[in-house]
């Protein structure tokens, strides 16, 4: 418990920094890797406006830092990450008030990540 709420402290920290980044999709032209995903609500909703960050697990050479360069879902919930370093990653989203989390992953070529905002999203 102590561990997901510094991590969402930490997350919340970078999130002014990320904001500025948002707006545009994470590029990066030296990886070919593309990620494409959905943040759906409970009732499996796409929520539009959610901040979708790759996270670094595996201390991935090149990765920048875990914190920079996220992205937002559109209308409906979708999100697109271009030119993550191969490796392994955790997709955390941050919307009004609570963070998700998927397990790790590892991103090679393409991925399809769908990332549920349920019960057990943490509250912040």
């Amino acid at each position: 418990m102590r561990r997901a709420i510094l991590g969402a402290l930490a997350i919340l920290a970078g999130t002014f920094a990320i904001a500025r980044a948002a707006a545009r999709p994470h590029e990066c032209t030296s990886w070919g890797t593309r990620v494409d995903g959905v943040v759906v609500d409970r009732e499996g909703h796409g929520v539009a406006g959610a901040l979708v960050v790759a996270r670094p697990t595996d201390g991935v050479a090149g990765a920048r830092d875990p914190l920079a360069g996220g992205v937002m879902t559109d209308r409906s919930g979708h999100f697109r990450i271009e030119g993550l370093p191969p490796g392994d990653y955790a997709f955390v989203s941050l919307v009004r008030g609570a963070i998700a989390t998927t397990p790790e992953m590892p991103v090679v070529d393409r991925l399809i990540v769908s990332i549920s905002l349920t019960a057990e999203a943490t509250k912040i």
